[in-house]
């Protein structure tokens, strides 16, 4: 039946027949949308947003294909056709006339010789290195386009960050933050719509040399509400007592932390940009709700033994906490925080604010979890949310009383942390599908510290039945203590209890989580969150500002679905922290960023991304949940928005932190989950509807922003390939007398491309830091940092990251079995033996690393006996391939170069390779035996 698998155009009246921007091109190729418009107040005639939109998107493919084609018409074509040429000198026809007659079967034995074959094989590799290379370059030039477009674009928005004087917190800060807190977030204040405007042309003017008059009012509320902000900063020790009353009484200063200076620089600069929307005030804007989800994730870690007693507690069931921060990680923290630490060791002291050793003691444990990847920095930073919107009640609505207001926050503002396994009881928490009794009671903490805001939903099993539970703080004893489940002791009891069709679980257990928790959220808009990321109180100020952006139309449209906003990673600790801290910077701002507009090919990448419940409801859920199919869950919630014809857009004045994996084997996995997601997302039935509905250029903006990212990693590592081997074997047959003069002719290519694919690979992996560098930190860091990754081996990292990309990818399509891997949450101080590396590494990295030296040091032993030469640009960079995928696992392992551990390592692997390892350091899973691994 041919016409059940031929593909049928979708119907004009079918769901996702016609996404946002389809809709809006079809209009202008008809006709029905005008070309150009009159502005009503000046007369000038411009181009109206819909054909500009659509003008901009084909002149940055324009620019990809140009420059493409270009690079391939004057460097690679003419390099294959004169090697294909020099190739076919080696071995001409010519030669043989002599000797075979002219006759067709003569011709057939000339061409059936084994040098004839020879040096046509050498011309089917040839070609086959020039078509990979074409492909490869493609994601090359794509990338460069993407990084001048984004960074040029944000140059226009943001300018150069200012570098001088940084640490310091002049008069002029004071008032350009002024100005702009005043227009941005307190308009609503204004007594009168003039009042209101000349708040908002003070703010466009931005001249610290003219001062703002306000309105009373509006001075005495933004005097509270950065009140308020700095006591922030300093309860969170970033302050000193010193600093804290300048900054209150609005004095010049010199500010020692750099966390604080870079969230005031930004919160300053955000608040001046020309994309944040004005705020209508708190009152009028919607209801959010900010959704955790929470698996085995450390709530509020404990402290040693040790560190208890100098708190005065002495050793008792605390201690034997299941998460107790081991010594070398507390001293690695009172080591890089060291500045806080000492101020928090000052405040300790004071017996009004710490009454007894347990205050102390949890105000250690909440001073570490703050600067770990830990479920209490979530909530706390979170949280802040509704403080924001506390501060701005307050000042809005004078009159309320605290119980009213408290009343219409429950209403504007919700946090549901869904912690899947606080059901699940197990008493030592062996099992990670389980909470153990000291994780059950962390919970509970965090329920008295947040008595109100705060809600915690898990999945129970009773019996064959299942229910979708929350506890939201409400259902309290005459005491004011939380109520005890009384068929459950070790449960607190449920305030809402929904029993649930079936076995809720069905994908990978993050998705049905989110999903098991949407009913218990409030309001129209979910704030998707992970549990390593955390709030701040300043921009939660902006959270009105951020909620208007779902009552903006969109030129020709609806309202945005989703919105995406910036992270900054918090986790740059280390080489590994920091070149995954530098990537999500390139990815947070410059990619999404040119993604959103002119692309218009940005989907959902996961968090601090709001979005409407309305539409993730009626397309079914936050998350797709199937095993295997949606291994990346989160990009689906923006796929089946685009189609269904919503529309999706990208901010960066609103930011929330995030940590990220800061070891080699917990960043590589990382990736070869995205790899395998990704792989799998291309076979789903978005990605063949897209495929089908989506015009030229949208559809190239979504494949090299996903499948085409990952195809063209595996396409570098082919193109690299090709070249050593075709250098390689002509210069065996011209060393070998098989084919005289092969060993030049397929060298020539080696020479002339190697050189140039490995600079744009490079360049596409540093370009993107520099511009987004300069526009966040200034000339002097958009140099530093860069030149800085390049001396601690960032290329080393940049090639074995490309490689376990491209090797997961393939080997998702030919054999299946991705699956689900967590995000790494600790830090990546402890030692990994070189048995687990070379278990987790050896198929991906060093096996293609052998393989590529083999080759690359057979051709430098032939290139003399050849009688030709290699370039050294093009050795060089061939050397950086092999070095780093044998050697690069093990270069950023920490305690690489201790002679120790090296010992240590040789022993556990020598071991490894006749029996069974015992588990191991590092806090990986004992790889399997010698024999199993192959």
């Amino acid at each position: 039946y041919p016409e059940l698998t031929k593909p049928t155009p979708p119907e004009a009246d079918a769901l996702d027949a016609r996404p946002f921007y389809e809709r809006r091109l079809a209009d202008i190729y008809h006709l029905r949308t005008p070309w150009f418009q009159r502005d009503r107040r000046t007369g000038a005639i411009s181009m109206t947003p819909d054909v500009r939109d659509m003008l901009t998107l084909n002149t940055f493919w324009l620019l990809v294909w140009g420059l493409k084609i270009f690079a391939a018409r004057v460097i690679l074509l003419p390099i294959l056709l004169d090697t294909h040429a020099q190739l076919v000198n080696a071995m001409p026809l010519s030669a043989f006339n002599a000797i075979y007659e002219e006759s067709l079967a003569s011709q057939v034995v000339l061409r059936l010789q084994p040098r004839m074959l020879l040096r046509v094989a050498l011309q089917v590799v040839l070609w086959g290195t020039g078509g990979a290379i074409y492909l490869a370059d493609t994601l090359g030039w794509y990338h460069l386009v993407l990084s001048l477009w984004g960074g040029i674009d944000g140059l226009n928005r943001f300018g150069v960050a200012r570098t001088r004087e940084r640490h310091v917190f002049g008069l002029d800060c004071y008032a350009t933050l002024r100005r702009n807190a005043y227009a941005k977030l307190l308009m609503t204040l204004a007594p009168n719509g003039e009042a209101a405007r000349k708040l908002k042309v003070a703010a466009i003017k931005d001249s610290a040399r003219e001062p703002v008059v306000a309105p009373p009012r509006v001075t005495e509320a933004w005097k509270k509400i950065w009140h308020s902000l700095v006591d922030d900063l300093y309860g969170r020790c970033l302050l000193s007592a010193t600093e804290r009353d300048a900054l209150r009484n609005e004095k010049p200063v010199r500010i020692q932390s750099q966390e604080c200076v870079r969230r005031l620089r930004f919160f300053m600069r955000t608040l001046a940009s020309s994309d944040i929307p004005t705020s209508h005030g708190a009152l009028q804007a919607a209801g959010i709700s900010v959704l955790v989800p929470v698996y085995s994730e450390p709530i509020l870690p404990q402290v040693p033994a040790d560190m208890q007693r100098d708190c005065g507690v002495p050793r008792g069931r605390d201690s034997e906490h299941s998460v107790v921060l081991d010594r070398k990680t507390l001293d690695f923290l009172l080591s890089d925080f060291d500045v806080e630490w000492k101020r928090l060791q000052l405040r300790l002291g004071d017996r009004a604010l710490f009454r007894t050793p347990f205050d102390r003691l949890m105000r250690v444990r909440t001073w570490a979890a703050e600067r770990l990847q830990t479920v209490y920095r979530t909530v706390a930073g979170m949280m802040k949310h509704r403080k924001a919107l506390d501060l701005l009640l307050a000042v809005e609505l004078p009159t309320l009383s605290i119980e009213e207001r408290r009343a219409l926050l429950n209403l504007k503002f919700r946090l549901v942390v869904a912690v899947q396994t606080y059901a699940n009881h197990h008493p030592d928490a062996n099992k990670s599908n389980a909470m153990d009794n000291y994780s059950r009671e962390d919970v509970k903490l965090l329920l008295e510290r947040y008595k109100h805001g705060l809600a915690i939903s898990y999945i129970q099993r009773v019996g064959d039945c299942f229910y979708s539970c929350i506890i939201d703080g409400t259902r309290r004893s005459a005491a004011g203590e939380l109520e005890i489940d009384p068929d459950h002791p070790e449960l607190l009891s449920p305030t809402y209890r929904i029993e649930l069709p079936g076995f809720p679980v069905l994908g990978n257990g993050k998705s049905d989580n989110q999903n098991m928790a949407i009913p218990y959220t409030r309001g129209t808009l979910i704030q998707a969150i992970d549990c390593n990321q955390e709030g701040y109180l300043e921009e939660s100020l902006k959270i009105a500002n951020v909620l208007r952006e779902f009552d903006i139309p969109i030129p020709g449209g609806a309202p945005p679905a989703i919105v995406g906003f910036r992270e900054h990673i918090f986790s740059d600790l280390g080489t590994l922290g920091s070149f995954a801290a530098t990537a999500e910077l390139v990815f947070g701002t410059l990619v999404q960023r040119t993604l959103s507009r002119p692309l218009w090919s940005r989907y959902h990448y996961g968090h601090p991304d709001v979005m409407n419940k309305l539409v993730l409801i009626a397309q079914g859920g936050l998350s797709k949940a199937t095993k295997g199919l949606n291994l990346s869950e989160d990009i689906f919630a923006g796929m089946d928005a685009q189609l269904r014809g919503h529309n999706i857009v990208h901010r960066e004045y609103f930011q929330v932190g995030k940590g990220r994996d800061m070891g080699a084997i917990s960043i590589l996995q990382f990736f070869s989950k995205l790899s395998q997601g990704t792989a799998q997302m291309s076979t789903s039935r978005q990605a063949l509807r897209l495929g089908q509905r989506l015009s030229i250029g949208r559809l190239l903006g979504f494949y090299y922003t996903h499948i085409g990212y990952y195809a063209g990693q595996l396409h570098y590592y082919h193109a690299s390939y090709l070249l050593l081997a075709l250098a390689f074997v002509g210069s065996l047959a011209d060393a070998t007398g098989a084919l005289v003069g092969a060993g030049p002719a397929s060298a020539a290519p080696f020479n002339g491309l190697f050189g140039l694919v490995s600079i744009l690979f490079f360049l596409f992996n540093l370009l993107p830091s520099f511009l987004a560098y300069l526009t966040d930190e200034g000339v002097i860091a958009a140099c530093r940092k860069p030149l800085g990754a390049l001396l601690t081996f960032s290329p080393f990292f940049f090639v074995m990251q490309s490689r376990c990309i491209a090797h997961y990818f393939s080997l998702e399509f030919a054999v299946g079995g991705g699956k689900y891997i967590p995000t790494g949450r600790g830090l990546a101080i402890n030692h990994t033996p070189f048995h687990e590396i070379f278990a987790t590494y050896a198929a991906s990295c060093m096996y293609p690393g052998v393989e590529l030296l083999l080759l690359l040091s057979g051709l430098i032993t032939l290139a003399p006996i050849c009688g030709y030469a290699l370039n050294y640009w093009a050795l060089g960079f061939a050397s950086i391939a092999p070095v780093s995928l044998i050697l690069g696992p093990s270069l950023f392992n920490p305690h690489a170069f201790c002679i120790a551990e090296g010992v240590d390592d040789l022993g556990r692997f020598v071991r490894w390779l006749v029996r069974p390892a015992k588990a191991g350091g590092g806090g990986f899973d004992p790889p399997p035996p010698w024999g199993d691994f192959h």
